[in-house]
Protein backbone atom coordinates (compact mmCIF):
# COMPACT_ATOMS: atom_id res chain seq x y z
CA UNK A 1 0.00 0.00 0.00
CA UNK A 2 2.73 2.29 0.96
CA UNK A 3 4.25 1.54 -2.41
CA UNK A 4 0.96 2.74 -4.15
CA UNK A 5 0.92 5.78 -2.16
CA UNK A 6 4.50 6.85 -3.27
CA UNK A 7 3.26 6.08 -7.25
CA UNK A 8 0.26 7.98 -6.84
CA UNK A 9 2.40 10.55 -5.21
CA UNK A 10 4.77 11.03 -7.69
CA UNK A 11 2.29 10.76 -10.44
CA UNK A 12 0.22 13.47 -9.32
CA UNK A 13 3.03 16.02 -8.93
CA UNK A 14 4.54 14.82 -12.49
CA UNK A 15 0.96 16.06 -14.00
CA UNK A 16 0.91 18.74 -11.92
CA UNK A 17 4.50 20.21 -13.31
CA UNK A 18 3.65 19.44 -16.50
CA UNK A 19 0.22 21.44 -16.55
CA UNK A 20 2.60 24.20 -15.47
CA UNK A 21 5.51 24.76 -17.86
CA UNK A 22 3.50 24.97 -20.95
CA UNK A 23 3.88 28.48 -22.92
CA UNK A 24 3.60 30.01 -26.39
CA UNK A 25 5.21 32.56 -28.52
CA UNK A 26 4.44 34.11 -31.70
CA UNK A 27 6.37 35.25 -34.83
CA UNK A 28 5.45 37.37 -37.36
CA UNK A 29 6.65 35.40 -41.16
CA UNK A 30 7.15 38.31 -43.79
CA UNK A 31 8.72 37.89 -47.01
CA UNK A 32 9.57 40.35 -49.94
CA UNK A 33 9.28 39.35 -53.57
CA UNK A 34 11.16 41.30 -56.31
CA UNK A 35 11.44 41.15 -59.84
CA UNK A 36 14.81 40.28 -61.34
CA UNK A 37 17.44 42.98 -61.82
CA UNK A 38 18.86 43.13 -64.99
CA UNK A 39 20.84 45.70 -67.09
CA UNK A 40 21.67 45.89 -71.03
CA UNK A 41 23.15 47.51 -73.31
CA UNK A 42 21.03 49.60 -75.25
CA UNK A 43 23.38 51.19 -78.02
CA UNK A 44 26.64 53.29 -78.37
CA UNK A 45 29.98 52.56 -77.28
CA UNK A 46 32.99 54.18 -75.53
CA UNK A 47 35.10 53.66 -78.62
CA UNK A 48 37.62 57.13 -79.15
CA UNK A 49 38.59 56.32 -82.62
CA UNK A 50 41.87 56.94 -84.13
CA UNK A 51 44.35 59.55 -82.89
CA UNK A 52 47.68 60.82 -83.98
CA UNK A 53 50.17 61.03 -81.48
CA UNK A 54 51.71 64.48 -80.96
CA UNK A 55 53.95 65.75 -79.41
CA UNK A 56 52.34 68.06 -77.30
CA UNK A 57 49.73 65.98 -74.76
CA UNK A 58 45.65 66.53 -75.16
CA UNK A 59 42.70 65.24 -73.89
CA UNK A 60 40.03 63.53 -75.52
CA UNK A 61 36.36 63.53 -74.35
CA UNK A 62 33.22 61.72 -75.00
CA UNK A 63 29.86 63.03 -73.54
CA UNK A 64 27.99 60.60 -72.14
CA UNK A 65 24.78 61.65 -74.13
CA UNK A 66 27.34 59.89 -76.96
CA UNK A 67 28.63 57.19 -75.04
CA UNK A 68 27.24 54.07 -74.03
CA UNK A 69 23.53 53.91 -72.68
CA UNK A 70 22.34 51.50 -70.40
CA UNK A 71 18.92 50.54 -69.37
CA UNK A 72 18.14 49.09 -65.95
CA UNK A 73 14.93 46.43 -65.32
CA UNK A 74 13.61 45.70 -61.97
CA UNK A 75 10.76 46.31 -59.36
CA UNK A 76 8.82 49.81 -59.58
CA UNK A 77 10.50 52.29 -57.58
CA UNK A 78 13.01 50.34 -55.69
CA UNK A 79 16.55 51.63 -54.99
CA UNK A 80 19.20 50.36 -56.52
CA UNK A 81 23.33 50.95 -56.13
CA UNK A 82 25.46 51.30 -58.99
CA UNK A 83 28.97 50.66 -58.59
CA UNK A 84 31.58 51.33 -61.69
CA UNK A 85 35.22 51.60 -62.59
CA UNK A 86 35.63 55.23 -61.86
CA UNK A 87 38.93 55.05 -63.73
CA UNK A 88 39.99 52.12 -65.96
CA UNK A 89 43.39 51.98 -67.38
CA UNK A 90 44.09 51.23 -70.85
CA UNK A 91 47.08 49.34 -72.20
CA UNK A 92 48.34 48.63 -75.51
CA UNK A 93 50.43 45.60 -74.30
CA UNK A 94 48.65 43.29 -77.03
CA UNK A 95 49.55 45.21 -79.83
CA UNK A 96 53.08 45.78 -78.94
CA UNK A 97 53.27 42.18 -78.27
CA UNK A 98 52.24 41.32 -81.74
CA UNK A 99 53.96 44.43 -83.43
CA UNK A 100 56.52 45.44 -81.02
CA UNK A 101 57.10 48.68 -79.74
CA UNK A 102 56.66 50.54 -76.16
CA UNK A 103 54.45 49.62 -73.50
CA UNK A 104 52.29 52.43 -72.95
CA UNK A 105 49.06 53.27 -70.18
CA UNK A 106 45.96 55.72 -70.31
CA UNK A 107 43.64 56.43 -67.74
CA UNK A 108 39.86 56.54 -69.09
CA UNK A 109 38.17 58.43 -66.10
CA UNK A 110 34.52 57.51 -66.39
CA UNK A 111 31.58 60.29 -66.74
CA UNK A 112 27.83 58.43 -65.63
CA UNK A 113 24.49 60.13 -65.42
CA UNK A 114 21.03 59.29 -64.89
CA UNK A 115 18.24 60.36 -66.19
CA UNK A 116 15.35 58.26 -64.55
CA UNK A 117 12.84 56.88 -66.06
CA UNK A 118 13.29 58.25 -69.53
CA UNK A 119 15.11 56.74 -72.64
CA UNK A 120 16.09 60.12 -74.09
CA UNK A 121 18.50 62.10 -72.72
CA UNK A 122 16.45 63.91 -70.40
CA UNK A 123 17.34 65.95 -67.17
CA UNK A 124 20.42 63.98 -66.78
CA UNK A 125 22.21 63.55 -63.33
CA UNK A 126 25.43 63.22 -62.51
CA UNK A 127 26.32 59.91 -60.32
CA UNK A 128 29.08 58.77 -58.43
CA UNK A 129 29.91 54.96 -57.85
CA UNK A 130 27.93 53.42 -55.05
CA UNK A 131 25.39 55.66 -54.99
CA UNK A 132 21.57 54.57 -54.95
CA UNK A 133 18.88 55.38 -57.46
CA UNK A 134 15.17 54.61 -57.01
CA UNK A 135 13.90 52.98 -60.23
CA UNK A 136 11.08 54.56 -62.07
CA UNK A 137 6.96 53.36 -61.51
CA UNK A 138 7.96 51.76 -64.79
CA UNK A 139 10.86 49.68 -63.08
CA UNK A 140 13.15 51.69 -65.18
CA UNK A 141 16.11 53.15 -64.94
CA UNK A 142 18.72 54.47 -67.86
CA UNK A 143 22.33 55.25 -67.42
CA UNK A 144 24.86 57.22 -69.50
CA UNK A 145 28.18 56.62 -70.17
CA UNK A 146 31.27 58.77 -71.03
CA UNK A 147 34.37 59.73 -70.15
CA UNK A 148 37.88 61.38 -71.22
CA UNK A 149 41.70 59.78 -71.85
CA UNK A 150 44.44 62.30 -71.38
CA UNK A 151 47.44 61.53 -73.46
CA UNK A 152 50.36 62.53 -72.58
CA UNK A 153 53.00 63.73 -75.30
CA UNK A 154 54.40 61.51 -77.09
CA UNK A 155 52.48 58.92 -76.29
CA UNK A 156 54.08 55.17 -77.21
CA UNK A 157 51.65 54.35 -80.43
CA UNK A 158 49.37 51.06 -80.51
CA UNK A 159 45.69 49.76 -79.88
CA UNK A 160 44.74 50.84 -76.14
CA UNK A 161 42.09 48.47 -74.39
CA UNK A 162 40.44 48.47 -71.11
CA UNK A 163 37.09 47.12 -69.72
CA UNK A 164 34.76 49.62 -68.03
CA UNK A 165 32.50 47.67 -65.38
CA UNK A 166 28.99 48.59 -64.04
CA UNK A 167 27.27 46.26 -61.57
CA UNK A 168 23.84 47.22 -60.35
CA UNK A 169 22.13 45.63 -56.98
CA UNK A 170 19.72 46.10 -54.68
Amino acid sequence: MKNHLIVLYILTNFTLLWGQTNSSLQNEITIQLTKGLSIKTVNGNLDFGSVVSLSTSQTLSKNPQYGVKYEVNGTSRNKVSIDYSSNVVLSNYNFINQNGGSQGNLTFIADVVETSGYSTFVSPKKIKSGRKIRLSSEGKLYLWVGGEISISENQPIGNYEGTFSITIAY
